[in-house]
């Protein structure tokens, strides 16, 4: 059986509102690519959407990548960076763990890596149940 070279996954993404804002994809590629520089993260694959509208063709080309088995470390900038709805959001975190990826969001200090992350993560969603 032929092994897979893992990478980690850093996705961006903007909406309408975010363009004005400091969430640009330039600055989220930076604060993610700090991020795993400083974790010694294996190679790094940025993809971006920067679209208006629900359809994130980067994000589901990265779910086949996940179901492949070639995806190691799943990290966005922010919760908000994926999905307003809790049912897709969780179904999407299912699916990490069942493939073994790890997951993190810098600004809620969210991660499955670590026991503080995963409880980080537990509580975020018991509180707000929504990412964005």
């Amino acid at each position: 059986m032929k092994r897979v070279r893992k990478i980690a996954v850093c996705y961006c993404h903007v909406t309408g509102d975010d363009r004005a804002l400091e969430e640009s994809i330039e600055t989220q590629r930076k604060k993610l690519a700090e991020f795993a520089t400083a974790m010694k993260i294996p190679p790094v694959f940025f993809t971006d959407d920067d679209r208006v509208d629900d359809r994130q063709p980067g994000f589901f080309n990265i779910v086949n990548e996940i179901r492949d088995g070639k995806v190691q470390v799943f990290a966005v900038t922010s919760l908000d960076r994926l999905s307003s709805r809790p049912a897709d959001f969780i179904k999407f975190l299912a699916a990490l763990k069942r493939h073994r990826v790890f997951f993190v969001a810098l600004k809620e200090e969210v991660d499955t890596f670590t026991p503080a992350g995963r409880k980080k993560l537990k509580l975020h969603l018991a509180t707000t149940g929504v990412p964005r």
